[in-house]
């Protein structure tokens, strides 16, 4: 049965939806459990990933005050964090108005990264307040993920739903007419750190692919910075405290390494998977954009040694920055100034 909706996404949309789907909340995506995790595959499209962690299934769920309709999902169980996924056929250009009576219809949009942009801000644009941002996919990602356009966004709920106060979209396009689906991300920041948030985002989108063969995720390394759940492990706490007597004895100020914390922050929170080593134009770029800024000798020289020790993916990058922060709370900073 085709059902021919608005749907909550507010373009008009083709949905392929079994007789009783949205009644019962049947969900027509598939969950097998292997050997690397839980994977999720949409037999529709055969878009497919293997959630972080272990969980269980969401059942469909039609439209309702505060949530766009989706056809099922996942929630994870060790954090609050919940997948969704929403599969439409797109026929107008999100937004558009309707055409006049009478007129012609319009030709149906093409699948590709222009779409994907507009899709996911206006989602995004229902679900929050103020102007959202998007990216979209680079060349790399799109071929991963094998789509014809793709792009994100991240945002706090205008509305959120109990424990989940922030959510990323995430849009994938493919084909003639254009199919997207709609990954919709729901977290709750107080469980789940920004660190935490990019290493799950990361390691579900490493296995992400519309179609094809399953991709299956590369072996996890080590860090020598944090854990699994991107916490400080104790030698590295052990050593930002080792760190913090040794800044203050230079009369380095906490302040100082706090600023160093957030300048990584900015560099090392892309959509790059947690165990993608940092290859040399992103190594090259690094002196300029984080060491340049500066103005501490021993500090410049202490955050040169431990990068170019101790960094050689990005989950290596994002605990630096856990680490750095954790250096400069040691030393008397707070996020309060004092």
């Amino acid at each position: 049965m085709r059902l021919l909706a608005q749907g909550s996404s507010g373009f008009c949309s083709n949905v392929p939806v079994g007789i009783l789907d949205g009644l019962l909340g049947k969900s027509p995506l598939k969950l097998v459990r292997t050997a690397d995790g839980p994977r999720l595959t949409d037999p529709r499209t055969g878009v497919s990933f293997i959630a972080p962690t272990e969980g269980a299934e969401i059942p469909a769920f039609p439209e309702s005050p505060v949530s766009p309709a989706f056809d099922g999902g996942f929630r994870l169980s060790p954090y609050p964090v919940e997948v969704r996924l929403r599969l439409v056929t797109v026929t107008s250009q999100p937004g558009a108005p309707p055409p006049e009576p009478g007129a012609p219809l319009p030709p149906p949009p093409k699948a590709g990264p222009p779409l994907a942009y507009d899709l996911c801000l206006h989602h995004a644009d229902a679900r929050t307040d103020g102007d959202p941002l998007a990216g979209v996919a680079q060349a790399w990602q799109l071929e991963e993920w094998r789509v014809d356009g793709a792009a994100s966004s991240i945002y706090p709920l205008a509305k959120p739903e109990g424990a989940f106060d922030m959510e990323e979209c995430h849009v994938l396009v493919k084909g003639s007419p254009a199919r997207a689906t709609i990954l919709m991300k729901l977290f709750s920041t107080k469980g789940v750190s920004p660190p935490l948030w990019a290493e799950l985002n990361g390691r579900m989108n490493a296995t992400l692919a519309w179609g094809g063969t399953p991709r299956s995720p590369v072996s996890a390394t080590d860090s020598f910075f944090v854990d699994a759940s991107m916490k400080l492990l104790p030698e590295a706490r052990s050593e930002a405290s080792r760190l913090a007597d040794e800044l203050k004895k230079a009369g380095v100020e906490a302040k100082a390494v706090a600023e160093v914390a957030a300048n990584v922050l900015r560099f090392a929170y892309g959509t790059d998977p947690p165990d993608a080593v940092l290859d040399a134009e992103v190594r090259g770029l690094i002196p300029e954009a984080l060491l340049q800024p500066i103005a501490s000798a021993p500090l410049k020289q202490a955050v040169t040694k431990a990068f170019e020790g101790r960094v050689k993916t990005y989950r290596d990058f994002r605990g630096f920055h856990v680490f750095l922060e954790e250096t400069a709370r040691a030393m008397g900073w707070s996020s309060q100034g004092s």
